[in-house]
């Protein structure tokens, strides 16, 4: 933050008070009214809608992403020699295919021959990779990479110790490894952190936290010119909190992924709230984050 290119959104998350890992994931990536009713992602419409596509760095596509057909995925491989694959029974597949699953078949081996392909799978490399990539012309223009074990009821510690710390500094670590691949490009990139949902507000039992409602969000990248942080506060005491338990949700976090999609991509902010979010009075923050 010291950079002027970093600020935190507080006292924030999707409309979910629920405490399902399930229900929470789902609606956090399909961004729709209800868990479970999106096939699609919000990132991956609004993609869809600016006809420009990104990348998933795993094995799977995740559902945030899922919506705009030139969207891919890659996880590096590990083995050495598998960037020098023959292609010829992958072509040979392909052949014997519909249309649409040779265009599947044909991206198989253009990601199974591509240079520089052997990339170690930490957050932080996969983070650099990403970066490169999207810096390159016509290369995609959004990544996903995810970071679990934040589900901390027990031992959650401190900054320092436990595994909290330790996850956060990964983030840390992702950031940074963005901004060493983006190179110039990280003066018009913007990183957004998601989790389903935040922890309760006291300390239970075996020095963790149980699930909750209100959370914080981790905004970075060059296209933030004023680091600050971003929350309408509702206060901690019992008769403010979420089932005097959990911290009061007060900005729709969707707002947030608007205002980046509408920086990021040049999207109106009510085509952003009808199209991708469902919500056509989606409240508009973009003068909190980038002014």
């Amino acid at each position: 933050m010291a950079k002027n290119n970093a600020s935190i959104v507080h006292a924030t998350n999707f409309p979910y008070t629920k405490r399902s890992h399930f229900e929470g994931q789902n609606l956090m990536q399909g961004g729709g009214l209800n868990p479970f009713s999106e096939t699609s992602g919000w990132l991956g419409r609004a993609l869809d809608l600016a006809r420009t596509p990104g990348r998933s760095m795993s094995l799977d596509m995740p559902l945030v992403l899922r919506g705009m057909s030139d969207n891919d995925n890659f996880y590096p491989a590990n083995i050495r020699g598998s960037s020098n694959l023959m292609t010829q029974l992958i072509d040979s597949i392909s052949m014997s295919h519909s249309r649409e699953g040779s265009e599947v078949f044909k991206k198989v081996s253009k990601k199974s021959t591509q240079k520089d392909s052997i990339v170690p799978r930490n957050p932080a490399s996969l983070a650099k990779y990403a970066g490169k990539a999207m810096a390159q012309e016509n290369g995609p223009l959004s990544s996903v990479i995810k970071v679990d074990q934040f589900d901390t009821h027990a031992h959650q510690g401190s900054d320092e110790y436990g595994r909290h710390g330790k996850q956060l500094t990964l983030i840390d670590d992702i950031i940074a490894g963005y901004k060493e691949g983006l190179g110039d490009a990280w003066d018009r990139s913007i990183i957004l952190t998601l989790t389903e949902f935040g922890r309760t507000v006291l300390e239970n039992g075996t020095q963790g936290t149980e699930h909750g409602y209100g959370t914080a969000g981790l905004l970075a990248g060059g296209a933030i010119s004023k680091s600050r942080v971003i929350s309408n506060w509702p206060g901690l005491a019992k008769n403010e909190q979420f089932e005097q338990r959990d911290l009061m949700s007060t900005i729709d976090y969707r707002s947030v992924c608007a205002a980046c999609i509408e920086n990021a991509l040049g999207l109106d902010h009510d085509l952003i709230a009808e199209k991708v979010f469902f919500t056509p009075k989606l409240p508009r923050v973009y003068k909190n984050i980038f002014s």
